[in-house]
């Protein structure tokens, strides 16, 4: 199978979380961004974006983030991706799989 072609701000930033760098949301997301999360309250801010995402990839060592599939149009893209990790505050570092869309409105 054809590997699909991503958005290359996105795959810039999955290429930055699959090395753990975190730093590389300065260069890919607008420095005004908000983030919308499942749950959260209220959206964030890219800094506190950011100190969310180190902490979730310091608990998940390992992890390996995947573009499943995306969608384009005018004015947003979204994307499908899945994840990989183990769970380092578990006993048994038992592996873990999530999933999540992002939304990027452009």
């Amino acid at each position: 199978m054809e590997e699909m072609k991503v958005v290359e701000h996105e795959r810039k930033w999955i290429d930055g979380l699959n090395q753990g760098d975190v730093s590389i949301a300065d260069e890919v997301f607008a420095p005004d961004c908000k983030f919308h999360i499942t749950g959260s309250q209220k959206p964030i801010s890219l800094a506190e974006f950011k100190e969310q995402v180190q902490k979730d990839l310091f608990d998940f060592p390992g992890r390996r983030f995947i573009i499943e599939d995306q969608n384009i149009a005018p004015d947003r893209y979204v994307f499908r991706w899945s994840a990989e990790s183990t769970y380092s505050i578990s006993p048994a570092e038992e592996p873990i799989r999530i999933e999540g869309f992002i939304i990027d409105r452009v």
